[in-house]
């Protein structure tokens, strides 16, 4: 019994934490360190800003692929080291709105759009000493998102929604027999639904806007099947292929925005992101044959503090738009329920990117980013002892289109 309680604990080591979240898929957005949440310019306000989609008129479609390559080392004086092998992930983001004028001379707005919010693909090397915490790691979390937006007055939009919270897992982990080794699988699926709530304001009388978003949580139910082989024929009764469940919870985040238009040509953006995983107390596993096992994460609350300056419309750069952006995000997590499928911790994060207006309807974007993880040491008699240092390269391109 208590081999396969251990073995059930691979189910929570697919919990989420801070470093779960994935920047914005968006070009224009990850190149200006996701600040922009007071100044949206098109269909991706439905993932940033729902205040944003009044004001543009007529129909605008946009779509951004992101490239992922993270690299997670861990290392131990007694057990040795190991650093994860390549494998990128590609989220998305589509997203299509449509804007346009009352009789009242009131702007109005309504979109529709799914992005990337969060995942992992950690995918350690064959026979590493943490392979019987983990091996591979392959999680993904959606947002499906809707929504409409009114200018009710010349400073004000607001802006609401529903959203569509879908996550997918996959984990493997090795397991030990005095010497023979198993092997344990596991694959499940669920959603959830959300609501979120937006506005923008603009100062009287001075050239700067503010932004506010907020999403509430999901709680999120997710079915599927764990899978034993190669089990010794002594615990093949006890390690059954089964039916597995378990929750998961996507945190409430409030992103909030300041846009100061310094010159006719340069905007300085300010942004902060508070990501509520004080929410996330446990990770509880039920199987269909009558196993179950709960395990306490009590995660503490992530924080983002975001800078982005974009310099467009000089003629000089002939339909040239340059952003950069900085960002720090503080996300100190428990040590003691530090795993391999999930090694977070505060990171720095510098971002550049270029736009161009190929013509008045059609503008391309591209951006990259670089984070660079806090080494974190695990602590504890559950933890694989260890120090997790972590780098991501982050390239994204987009194609934006207007009416």
């Amino acid at each position: 019994m208590r081999t396969l309680l251990a073995v059930m604990l691979l189910w929570p080591a697919l919990s989420l934490a801070g470093g779960w979240a994935t920047p914005n898929p968006d070009a224009r957005a990850m190149a200006l360190a996701q600040a922009g949440v007071a100044n949206q310019i098109g269909p991706e306000a439905i993932s940033m800003n729902l205040a944003g989609l009044a004001g543009p008129q007529g129909l605008a479609l946009t779509g951004s692929l992101q490239v992922i390559d993270n690299k997670t080392s861990w290392s131990d004086p007694s057990l040795g080291s190991a650093s994860t092998r390549t494998h990128p992930s590609y989220p998305p983001l589509l997203a299509a709105s449509y804007g346009g004028t009352l009789s009242s001379g009131m702007a109005w707005g309504v979109g529709a759009g799914l992005n990337a919010l969060g995942g992992g693909a950690l995918f350690w090397p064959d026979g590493w000493p943490g392979r019987f915490h983990v091996e591979t790691v392959n999680q993904q979390v959606v947002m499906f998102r809707a929504g409409a937006a009114l200018q009710p007055l010349p400073w004000l939009k607001l802006g609401a929604g529903a959203a569509y919270y879908r996550a997918t897992e996959e984990l493997s982990q090795a397991m030990n027999f005095s010497g023979q080794e198993a092997q344990a699988r596991v694959g499940a699926a669920g959603g959830a639904l959300g609501f979120a709530l937006s506005l923008e304001a603009a100062v009287p009388g001075a050239p700067l806007k503010l932004g506010a978003d907020y999403r509430s949580r999901g709680d999120l139910t997710l079915k599927g099947k764990a899978h034993f082989s190669n089990v010794p024929p002594a615990f093949q009764t006890q390690l059954q292929d089964q039916g597995a469940t378990t929750k998961v919870v996507v945190p409430p985040e409030l992103n909030l925005g300041l846009a100061w238009q310094a010159t006719p040509h340069l905007e300085v953006l300010v942004g902060f992101t508070l990501e509520g995983w004080h929410v996330y107390e446990s990770d509880d596993f039920t199987g269909d044959k009558g196993f179950s096992v709960k395990v306490a994460r009590n995660y503490n609350d992530a924080y983002d503090y975001r800078l982005g300056v974009e310099y467009a419309g000089d003629p000089a750069l002939k339909g040239w738009s340059l952003r950069a952006g900085l960002f720090r995000s503080v996300s100190e997590q428990p040590s003691d329920t530090l795993s391999p499928s999930l090694s977070d911790a505060s990171s720095w994060n510098g971002s550049v990117g270029a736009g161009y207006q190929v013509t008045r309807a059609l503008r391309v974007d591209a951006a990259y980013q670089y984070s660079r993880f806090d080494s974190v040491t695990a602590s504890g008699t559950d933890a694989l002892p260890g120090t997790y240092r972590t780098r991501a390269n982050l390239v994204s391109l987009g194609v934006n289109w207007r009416m």
